[in-house]
């Protein structure tokens, strides 16, 4: 049911929701207990630096920044996403996503 919901959710912000062709929204699993931005670059997951030096990716920042801890729905926490913002407008805008999300 909730990917059912969250399918509809990104359909409509898909088609009545602003799009940008610099940025996109990632979500840092919950599993990973202890993520932590070190600048407007980089963060200390690794891996994630790495894809997003691959990519050029201009900065990662919270996207809601007032987001506490605590605010979530479901098993879902609004602090734990992230916007990849790249220098200039990118066609492959979607692989990149899937190239993010196979991390």
């Amino acid at each position: 049911m909730k990917k059912y919901i969250l399918t509809l959710t990104m359909l409509t912000n898909l088609v009545f929701g602003e799009y940008y062709s610099d940025r996109f929204l990632v979500y840092i699993d919950n599993s990973q207990i202890d993520f932590m931005l070190n600048n407007s670059s980089s963060t200390n997951n690794k891996q994630l630096n790495q894809k997003l030096d691959q990519y050029e990716a201009l900065n990662i920042h919270q996207w809601l920044h007032n987001a506490r801890p605590t605010d979530r729905d479901g098993d879902i926490y609004l602090n734990r996403y992230y916007v990849v913002q790249f220098p200039s407008s990118r066609n492959d805008l979607e692989s990149l996503v899937k190239s993010f999300s196979e991390l």
